[in-house]
């Protein structure tokens, strides 16, 4: 007598996939990261800025396009309870635009910064909509109005691209690098040929 087949043996079930570990939370008495998930945007600075920047500017775009191109190039400075930070534009006399943010006693929905100050000419000294950008350097040139409203300079470009750290310090390294040059007054030649030779 034959013995009984034996059962084929199940094939083991497949293990689940491990969750994703959750993105660990910085700590509270961190500097600002990212502007849209750091800071708190508050009513009365927001207006002032509102008044005075052109029509088309979009002003919680341009804070956090100019706040990270600021925490890249090490332009931040303040301690940890208030960071100032510049903008793109200027104000009557020539000095940036500064932007404010200070620490809040207390977080709302995971923010512990908000936007505190942006010290920007009153609207009734320079007009409406009449906030200047600072000037764009010797790129500028070779673009005519309609481009320059819309374009960045290569030097926002590169900052956004990559943090730098120190522009000094960054130049001072580059130009030990390179065979011996006159890069001009803080090294603005060799400034501008980088961010050039990033936007070619």
């Amino acid at each position: 007598m034959t013995a009984p087949a034996s059962a084929p043996t199940p094939a083991p079930a497949p293990k689940p996939a491990p969750a994703p570990s959750p993105r660990p939370a910085r700590p509270a008495n961190d500097l600002p990261q990212d502007f849209y998930a750091d800071v708190c945007v508050t009513d009365e600075p927001l207006s002032a800025l509102y008044q005075v920047l052109p029509l088309d500017v979009d002003p919680v775009a341009t804070l956090e396009e100019d706040f990270r191109i600021a925490r890249s190039t090490g332009a931040l400075e303040g301690t940890r309870s208030e960071v100032k930070f510049p903008m793109r534009f200027q104000r009557r006399d020539g000095s940036p635009v500064m932007v404010t943010l200070r620490r809040r006693a207390r977080s709302v929905a995971g923010k512990h910064w908000s936007l505190a100050d942006v010290a920007v000419d009153a609207p009734e000294e320079v007009g409406m909509g009449a906030l200047e950008r600072k000037p764009a350097g010797p790129w500028a040139a070779f673009a005519d109005k309609a481009q320059l409203k819309e374009a960045q300079s290569p030097e926002a470009e590169l900052a956004q691209f990559a943090v730098l750290g120190s522009w000094d310090k960054l130049l001072e390294e580059l130009a030990a690098l390179a065979a011996p040059e006159d890069w001009g007054k803080g090294r603005a030649a060799l400034r501008e040929y980088l961010a050039m030779r990033y936007r070619r």
